[in-house]
């Protein structure tokens, strides 16, 4: 059996519907950085009310991560991914009727509880179909559909925030009413399209679905994928592997969520309009998505996962510091680049990091409930972020300190990956020593 061309198969009749999905939950995400300087205008918004109505939405979507994996893993994935679709689609479009910050306050809450699970999700859907060994590429394609959305909503905005005032809506309700539809379609959709698991496609011969079904059982070590085990959920959550690497992960998630929701504003600054500054958004993204796909397929090839979170996190560090002291000497040239190798640097690292506590994953239940730990731990970055960059704007005007904050917390992601690695590396030579223990009785 040819393991490279049935990988290839199922990374390309997959992989891209979850991408586009993904995109469009980034996009009803956070479409409200878009909209921010508009809408805060139209609806009264203050700065403070703003970087609030981020943050809300992390609330729901970290405390239903886990609750959505299991619920995910009792029914099947096409259906539990076409429910939530439908759902977030639905009150994402709302945003529009949004007319003060109470309504900002429940929508926002509302849609963080939509989505969440959707993510953690993925990566379990993912331990499904591919071996440890293959998903940081995968993960890092699925993931830069974050950077596509951002050039897909950097353009969008550029067109819909024009249409201010036809129809008697103004160009910010434009935005949330064409970005919500799509999420609404393609969750009813959902169910028709992805396939629950190998053994339901018809792409596969029956060798080929036998073999998928059988790499994934060895990874596992388990071949019952329904089953719920208490014994493993225990291990889950008593595994200081797990929460090192969510940590790693929520040192990432500070650095996007707030890139996505202050971009923007940043570039502003520059002394652009808010079209053109959307516009402007666009090349960063398109950056940071090479960044991370060529991130992912080195991980993979070479198996190593803390170096190719390390020197990122390096770059991010220099990166970040060198865009507080541009903001400070208004050095225009030098803001923009070290935007661009800032995100890049910081967004690069996050597949990796959501990946490597799976990679020692053993069981479907573990598998399951690891990524809601990951993810929804990961995610108090996007409370976390945007409060450090409105706590910025409040001090001084500009967001100085928030660019030397997402220096700072790329060097905790240096300190948490490599306390991580160490104790990986004095795992792997306990096994050792024990192995070698056995064969010297025998």
């Amino acid at each position: 059996m040819d393991e490279g061309h049935v990988v290839r198969k199922m990374t390309l009749h997959i992989l891209p519907y979850l991408f586009l999905l993904y995109v469009l939950a980034f996009l009803d995400r956070a479409n409200l950085g878009n909209a921010h300087s508009s809408m805060s205008k139209d609806v009264h918004l203050t700065d403070e009310e703003y970087s609030t109505g981020v943050s809300v939405f992390f609330i729901g979507y970290i405390l239903f991560e886990i609750p959505s994996n299991i619920l995910l893993k009792l029914t099947t994935p096409p259906i539990w991914f076409s429910l939530i679709m439908i759902s977030w689609g639905i009150i994402s479009t709302c945003m529009m009727f949004v007319n003060n910050f109470q309504s900002l306050i429940i929508v926002r809450v509302l849609l963080g509880i939509a989505e969440a699970g959707f993510l953690p999700g993925v990566v379990y859907y993912l331990s499904l179909w591919f071996t440890p060994n293959e998903r940081a590429f995968r993960m890092a394609c699925f993931l830069s559909s974050v950077n596509v959305a951002g050039v897909i909503s950097g353009v969008a905005a550029y067109g819909l925030l024009q249409l201010d005032g036809f129809g008697n809506l103004q160009g910010w309700q434009w935005l949330f009413l064409i970005e919500g539809i799509p999420s609404i379609i393609f969750g009813c959709l959902t169910v028709f399209v992805l396939p629950a698991s190998p053994s339901s496609v018809k792409w596969l011969t029956p060798e080929e679905k036998s073999f998928a079904l059988s790499r994934v059982a060895n990874a596992l070590r388990e071949s019952n994928h329904s089953h719920i085990s208490k014994d493993q959920i225990k291990l889950v959550f008593t595994d200081i592997r797990i929460w090192l690497g969510a940590f790693v992960y929520c040192c990432h998630c500070v650095v996007i969520y707030s890139v996505s929701f202050f971009l923007p504003a940043i570039i502003r600054q520059f002394g652009f309009s808010d079209i053109v500054s959307n516009l402007l958004t666009v090349p960063i993204h398109a950056a940071t998505v090479a960044a991370v796909i060529c991130n992912g397929i080195h991980s993979d090839k070479t198996s190593d996962r803390y170096f190719h979170i390390l020197i990122p996190n390096c770059i991010a560090l220099v990166a970040w510091g060198l865009e507080a002291y541009s903001l400070e000497t208004n050095n225009l040239a030098l803001q923009y680049t070290m935007i661009i190798f800032g995100t890049a640097a910081s967004t690069m690292a996050a597949p990796v990091a959501i990946i490597w506590p799976m990679d020692f994953m053993m069981g479907s239940t573990a598998a399951a409930i690891a990524p809601g730990i990951i993810v929804g731990i990961g995610n108090l970055g996007g409370i976390i972020g945007p409060q450090l960059f409105g706590l910025s704007q409040t001090l001084d005007g500009t967001y100085t300190w928030g660019a030397l904050s997402m220096a700072i917390v790329s060097f905790i992601a240096i300190v948490l990956s490599t306390a991580l690695w160490m104790v990986l590396k004095r795992s792997t030579l306990e096994e050792e020593y024990l192995l070698q223990n056995q064969k010297n009785s025998q």
